[in-house]
C-alpha cells in the first residue's frame, strides 16, 4: 500500500500539538499539575499520531532520506533500550509488591509517568522536528516567567518558608534543584540552531541568570555538584586541543569558575563550608552529631543495612520501625537521626529505591539515569545533534547528583519533569540524526 506523503490539515494540526510537549517547562514552578496535564495532552496526541502513522494514513518526517546503517542501528537500539528503561520502574514496583504480599495502587503512579514518555519520545522521533525550536525558547522562558510570578504564588508551608524561596506545592530543595537545571540548560540554548540575533542570546543569558539566582534564593543545594562535572564535560567537548592539554585545560578552568563563584557569593561560601565541615567530621564508628549532611551519610549507611536484610523483596511500605533500633544502626546514628528518617525518608532516590523494592528498584532507578546519560553522551559525536546532546547530558548530571542527597523522582511532579525532559531530548536527537 502507497502511503501518502502529503501532510494533511490534520496531520499538520496533530504535529503542532505534538511541540506542546516542549512546553512542559513553561509554568512547571507554577502552576501546580502544569507538568502531568503537558504530559497526558502530549501522550494523548502522540497516541494519535502513531496510530495514524501506523494505518498508514500518513507518514514519518524524512520520508525518502537515506539512513545509514549507523543512524538506523542506533535509533532502533535507542528505541528498544528507552523502553526498557522506562518500564522498570513501574516493573520495579509489580515484581516487589508481588514479592511483599501488599498492594500500594498510589506507588504505580510516578513510575507510569515514563511509560507515557515513551510514546511521547517515539513520536517525537518520526514527527517531532519542530519541537527542536520550541525547546530553544521555553526553557529559558520557564526561568523568566517563574521569577515574575513566584511572588502570586498561594501561600502555603513551602511558598512561607522563612528564608528559603519555593512555591506551593514543592519544598524548596525541589525548587531549588529545577531552577538550577533551567538556568544551567538556559545557558546550553545559546549553541542551539546556529547564531541568533543578540537580543536572543541576551534573553537566554538573563534566563541563565534567573534561574541560578532562584536556586540560590531556595537555599539548597541540591544538584549543585554536579556543576563541575558539567563545565568539565563541556570544556573537554569543545577544546581544540589534544587530549592531555584539553584534561588540563578543563580542570584548571573548572577549578578557577569553581573558586571565583565560592569567594564571590557568600551564600555559596556559607554553604560550601558547612558541608565541608559536615563531612570532614563525621564519625564511622561512634554517634554522629545532628547535621544535614551527617543525616544523610548514616541514612546511606541505614539503608544498606536494610537492603542487605531483603535485597530480593525490599520492604515496600511496610514500617521500618522494627529494625530502627538495631546495634549496628545505634551505634553511628542517633536517636533523633533514626527519628527523623523514619519520618522523611532516606533522601537518596537510589537508597529509598533499593530498600523499598529490593535490586529490582535499585537496576530501576540506575537505568533511568545511566540509559540517557550513555546515549547523550554517545550522541556528541555527531555535530548536528551535539548541542543537544550536551543539554541532556548537563541535566542528566544534575538530576541523578540530586537524587544522590534528596528522593527526587518519588515526587510525581519530578518524575513527570524527568520523563519529559529526557523523552523530548532524546526524540529531537533521534528526529534530526534522521532527517
Amino acid at each position: 500500500m502507497q502511503i501518502d506523503t502529503s501532510k494533511s490539515g490534520l496531520h499538520k494540526a496533530l504535529i503542532l500539538l505534538l511541540c506542546s510537549a516542549a512546553c512542559f517547562p513553561l509554568f512547571s514552578l507554577i502552576i501546580k499539575g502544569w507538568v502531568s496535564g503537558v504530559l497526558f495532552f502530549a501522550s494523548l496526541i502522540a497516541i494519535v499520531l502513531l496510530s495514524l502513522f501506523a494505518a498508514k494514513k500518513i507518514s514519518p518526517e524524512g520520508v525518502g532520506v537515506h539512513l545509514s546503517l549507523q543512524i538506523e542501528s542506533l535509533t532502533r537500539l535507542t528505541t528498544f533500550v528507552v523502553i526498557i528503561a522506562f518500564c522498570l520502574p513501574l516493573l520495579s514496583v509489580l515484581v516487589g509488591q508481588l514479592l511483599q504480599g501488599a498492594w500500594t495502587v498510589s506507588r504505580f503512579d510516578a513510575p507510569s509517568r515514563y511509560l507515557l514518555a515513551i510514546i511521547i519520545f517515539i513520536a517525537i522521533a518520526y514527527f517531532g522536528s519542530a519541537l527542536r525550536q520550541v525547546v530553544e525558547f521555553t526553557i529559558p522562558a520557564a526561568s523568566v516567567i517563574t521569577v515574575l510570578l513566584i511572588p502570586y504564588v498561594p501561600v502555603t508551608v513551602w511558598s512561607s518558608y522563612p528564608g528559603r524561596l519555593s512555591n506551593h506545592f514543592i519544598d524548596p530543595l525541589i525548587f531549588g534543584q529545577v531552577s538550577l537545571a533551567l538556568g544551567v540548560l538556559s545557558l546550553l540554548t545559546i549553541g542551539l540552531n546556529g547564531k541568533r540575533p543578540w537580543f536572543v542570546t541576551l534573553f537566554k543569558l538573563i534566563a541563565a541568570g534567573v534561574g541560578f539566582y532562584l536556586s540560590l534564593r531556595s537555599g539548597s543545594r541540591t544538584g549543585w555538584l554536579a556543576i563541575p562535572l558539567i563545565l568539565f564535560v563541556w570544556i573537554a567537548y569543545y577544546s581544540p586541543l589534544n587530549r592531555w592539554k584539553t584534561a588540563l585545560l578543563a580542570i584548571i578552568i573548572t577549578c578557577c569558575v569553581m573558586l571565583t563563584l565560592f569567594f564571590g557569593s557568600n551564600t555559596i561560601k556559607s554553604r560550601m563550608n558547612a558541608m565541608w565541615t559536615e563531612v570532614s567530621s563525621y564519625q564511622w564508628n561512634a554517634i554522629n552529631p545532628d547535621t544535614s549532611i551527617g543525616h544523610r551519610i548514616s541514612w546511606m549507611r541505614i539503608g544498606l543495612h536494610y537492603f542487605l536484610m531483603r535485597p530480593v523483596s525490599g520492604w515496600g511500605d511496610e514500617s521500618l520501625s522494627s529494625n530502627i533500633n538495631d546495634e549496628s544502626i545505634a551505634v553511628f546514628s542517633s536517636k533523633a537521626s533514626r527519628e527523623e528518617l523514619l519520618a522523611v525518608g532516606f533522601h537518596n532516590d537510589f537508597v529509598a529505591n533499593a530498600v523499598r523494592y529490593g535490586i529490582g528498584g535499585l537496576l530501576a532507578i540506575l537505568a533511568i539515569f545511566m540509559v540517557p546519560l550513555i546515549f547523550f553522551a554517545y550522541c556528541l559525536r555527531y555535530k548536528p545533534v551535539a548541542s543537544f546532546a550536551m543539554m541532556g547530558l548537563a541535566y542528566v548530571l544534575i538530576q541523578s547528583v540530586s537524587s544522590l542527597s534528596y528522593h527526587v523522582l518519588d515526587f510525581k511532579f519530578m518524575a513527570s519533569f524527568y520523563a519529559l525532559m529526557v523523552s523530548v531530548f532524546i526524540g529531537v536527537i533521534i528526529n534530526k540524526l534522521r532527517q
